[in-house]
């Protein structure tokens, strides 16, 4: 501002950074070292296999539940408000990583369906977000997870889109163009 000859609203700039801080939550109690459900997957399990760069559908077997923050040994509540998280000891669903999002499909079994609406990933296990359609859900079920195809096809096509924009705005611009 000093540069171009302009006068700065120092009170206005601090008033404005306290309201931010506010509305994003500083000053909360953040527990850095809490206890996830993962934690005691962690200590059975060694994580969950990612199947999806060869197919976009596969068996697995269902390992954890995760339902309000708790591991769970079942599932049978249908249209819960809060998504609740599966997770396999194998899957094709790509779990959200390095800006890509995650996969979307279903996971279905004998006398169940779950919709899959996020994938993420956590201490190398995939979370498959959603919610219970039909049936129940347990824990050991056998599974087939299922990535709704058409979606990867067009995130790969943003994805791949992406690095070609980069590419030509680094040769064009120089190397200070830097995709973040």
């Amino acid at each position: 501002a000093a540069e171009h000859n302009l006068t700065f609203d120092w009170d206005g700039y601090r008033r404005e950074m306290e309201k931010h801080g506010e509305l994003s939550g500083a000053g909360q109690r953040v527990e850095l070292f809490g206890s996830s459900p993962l934690d005691a997957l962690k200590k059975a399990l060694h994580g969950s296999e990612f199947l999806g760069y060869e197919t976009t559908a596969a068996q697995g077997k269902i390992v954890g539940l995760i339902a309000a923050g708790q591991l769970c040994e079942k599932l049978d509540e249908i249209g819960h408000a809060e998504p609740v998280a599966v997770v396999l000891d194998r899957t094709p669903f790509y779990g959200e990583s390095g800006g890509q999002v995650g996969d979307t499909g279903k996971i279905a079994g004998e006398g169940f369906e779950f919709d899959v609406i996020d994938t993420q990933r956590e201490g190398g296990f995939t979370l498959h977000r959603g919610h219970l359609r039909s049936g129940k859900l347990k824990l050991g079920a056998t599974v087939t997870a299922t990535v709704d195809i058409d979606r990867r096809d067009g995130i790969r096509r943003a994805h791949s889109a992406t690095h070609i924009l980069h590419h030509a705005l680094q040769k064009t611009l120089g190397e200070h163009a830097q995709q973040q």
